[in-house]
């Protein structure tokens, strides 16, 4: 319906044809276009009135409250990050451990190979090698902190990846912030990691939720 919509079948504010000559028309059930009507309502697109019938408001639908609030706890989530994160990996950087080093690396090897693989399993694989930046710093404070929040940072990576694909730039980052441990340049380490989650913060707040 929405296809039909977009194409110009009917004009903003014109009524639409009943259940039954919609559902003969586009050749789907009557309980179908029922559930159709009732999300497109939903976003904005249609305008059901009782007793009367269903018209167009709009041809471009707006993103459900439900993904308004996705976004919002994706934002609110990095700016935690942000806060945890650039700082571990700048603890990290002065640590000088060889072992946490390999560990970091293999996390981002990790994560490099499965960067053409589902959503889900890439928001895995990347919170795994920030996880082992965290390890790194030796504070334990912070690693309990990053720990607890590891259900939530994957679910909001996964839904961050879902609207905006895999970037070239993502794995230079992340290459970036192991350099610069490795060379032990804490304050390099520190801005890097920071830049590269304000970076993904612009790009959630550039969503249209229109």
């Amino acid at each position: 319906m929405l296809g039909e919509i977009s194409g110009g079948r009917w004009e903003v504010g014109e009524q639409l044809p009943g259940e039954v000559t919609l559902a003969r028309e586009l050749g789907i059930g009557r309980s179908t276009i029922r559930e159709a009507i009732r999300l497109l309502a939903a976003r904005g697109v249609l305008a059901t009135r009782q007793g009367v019938g269903v018209f167009l408001v709009s041809t471009v639908p707006v993103l459900p409250w439900d993904r308004v609030a996705e976004l919002s706890e994706i934002s609110e989530l990095l700016q935690v990050r942000i806060a945890i994160e650039s700082r571990a990996a700048a603890l990290a950087a002065g640590r000088c451990d060889a072992g946490a080093f390999g560990e970091v690396r293999r996390a981002l090897e990790r994560r490099d190979e499965v960067r053409d693989a589902s959503s889900a399993e890439l928001a895995v694989a990347d919170i795994d090698f920030h996880r082992a930046i965290v390890r790194a710093s030796g504070n334990a404070p912070l690693v309990a902190l990053f720990d607890s929040l590891v259900p939530r940072l994957v679910a909001a990576m996964t839904g961050l990846l879902d609207l905006v694909p895999f970037s070239p730039s993502d794995a230079d980052d992340h290459a970036g912030v192991v350099d610069a441990i490795v060379a032990g340049d804490a304050a390099r380490a520190e801005t890097v990691t920071r830049e590269h989650l304000l970076g993904l913060a612009r790009t959630v707040e550039s969503v249209d939720v229109r």
